[in-house]
């Protein structure tokens, strides 16, 4: 099965996620337990298969837990941008027919005015500090029990489009009433990775914001692989070059803005950093000039 609980039983001590330059290290046992208690916690919300989370976040400690434990539930998972207005977070936490909604402190003022509008949304919760009105996840998940959870569904990420032509646009798709991990469930995603040569063991780069389509199916493909995600708070150029130096990154996936920035610092900063352990990074999101991707290639 390609899901998280495998590599935890073998390599409980493997790096799931690294945020940052190794300031926070997840490992697959410490993702494996988090998650699984946090479907304890939605059970006792009163969610059930088929329902939907949406998350307000960065790229934030508490991100993949709470995305984990989705696949685990049978639930939907909808990271909503940041970048929106009030009103646009509220239309997709709406549209989405979330039934739980959990926003880091950070967004505390956009959040405390969406809850309430939303009057499908039963629980409101939030991580890294308090937010007026909803129960501090952190204190939840403390309270959860560290026991199986008996049956585990496949859930599905439901993600919406940046609203540049009128209103955010989401597509949901029908969830099988299928296993965790269940093989032709999620074979597409598995592939991906399969395609570009990524397997167990990689340590893979994400430096954009999880809640764009490519970062999040790939970053979370590499733990259904038991893969290392390396996830960059914010992009800076020469950070993600640091990073791929101490961390070891032997692969990636970019946007083409993001080659633009790396070939636009100065020649030695470039080589400042050893970057030979990376040897895929693939580009999505939009057509990368030939120039860059030729630049890219000789580099």
């Amino acid at each position: 099965m390609f899901t998280i609980t495998p590599h935890a039983q073998k390599h409980p001590d493997r790096p799931a996620v690294i945020y940052g330059n190794g300031e926070t290290i997840e490992s697959y046992g410490q993702l494996e337990e988090r998650s699984r208690r946090l479907v304890h916690v939605f059970r006792r919300w009163g969610l059930e298969p088929g329902d939907c989370l949406a998350v307000l976040l960065g790229n934030d400690d508490f991100f993949f837990d709470l995305f984990w434990a989705c696949p685990r539930a049978g639930l939907y998972f909808t990271p909503v941008n940041w970048h929106l207005q009030r009103d646009e977070v509220q239309y997709i936490v709406d549209n989405c027919d979330a039934r739980a909604f959990v926003a880091h402190a950070a967004f505390a003022e956009v959040a405390e005015a969406v809850a309430p509008a939303v009057p499908r949304v039963a629980v409101s919760a939030s991580v890294g500090g308090p937010i007026p009105g909803f129960r501090p996840l952190e204190e939840e998940l403390a309270g959860a029990p560290d026991a199986p959870l008996g049956e585990e569904l496949e859930g599905s990420i439901m993600l919406y489009s940046s609203g540049t032509t009128g209103r955010p646009k989401g597509v949901r798709r029908p969830l099988a009433r299928v296993p965790a991990g269940d093989p032709a469930t999620v074979m597409a995603t598995v592939g991906l990775t399969a395609l570009f040569g990524m397997k167990e063991g990689d340590v893979y780069l994400s430096p954009a914001p999880l809640y764009h389509a490519a970062p999040l199916v790939f970053a979370s493909a590499q733990h259904r692989i038991g893969a290392t995600s390396v996830v960059m708070r914010r992009f800076d150029p020469e950070e993600a070059l640091r990073i791929i130096q101490d961390q070891k990154v032997t692969t990636s996936q970019w946007v083409p803005t993001h080659f633009k920035r790396l070939l636009s610092l100065p020649e030695e900063v470039r080589a400042r950093y050893d970057v030979s352990s990376l040897r895929v990074a693939v580009h999505a999101a939009a057509p990368c000039p030939i120039a860059v991707k030729e630049a890219m290639i000789a580099w």
